[in-house]
């Protein structure tokens, strides 16, 4: 019998971070086409994103979510109070 194919986690942090910031630069590309290839696989696929107040792991069907986001699929959400006052002033 064959064992279950080992979980996938993967840091998806600069690419949320380009969201709404023009085209994806090379690096960012690289994380999506990871991205990309992990949903398509049959393993189990956690995504972690870097955020202000901490961490936010994403199961399957956030990281496909984060993958709309990117190709424009659905819409990029106002950013909420906590999100405004977490923002960094310097670019």
């Amino acid at each position: 019998m064959t064992p279950p194919p080992s979980a996938r986690l993967l840091d998806i942090t600069r690419l949320v971070s380009r969201l709404g910031r023009g085209p994806l630069t090379g690096v960012d590309r690289v994380e999506l086409a990871y991205l990309e290839a992990l949903i398509a696989a049959d393993a189990p696929l956690f995504a972690l994103v870097r955020t202000g107040p901490g961490f936010l792991l994403l199961d399957r069907n956030g990281a496909a979510e984060a993958l709309a986001l990117v190709y424009g699929k659905q819409p990029l959400a106002p950013a909420g109070v906590l999100a405004r006052a977490m923002r960094r002033r310097d670019p």
